[in-house]
């Protein structure tokens, strides 16, 4: 709705919350540690990558 306005408008969003992503960390927020590694796929699009990756999620025990 916000972004419609500003087009509706022709406003000046550059300091609208429809061009921000995220923001900064809260000091009130705890730290969790992960049971198990935070792994990814680095964005593989090979079949032989995204199996190795896989491979290693299986060897920590992660379930997907």
């Amino acid at each position: 709705r916000l972004e419609a306005l500003e087009d509706a408008f022709d406003l000046d969003a550059t300091g609208s919350p429809t061009r921000r992503v995220g923001g900064e960390p809260l000091d009130e927020l705890e730290t969790v540690d992960h049971v198990a590694p935070m792994l990814s796929i680095d964005q593989s699009g090979e079949a032989e990558e995204v199996r190795a990756f896989d491979e290693r999620v299986l060897a920590v025990g992660v379930r997907v």
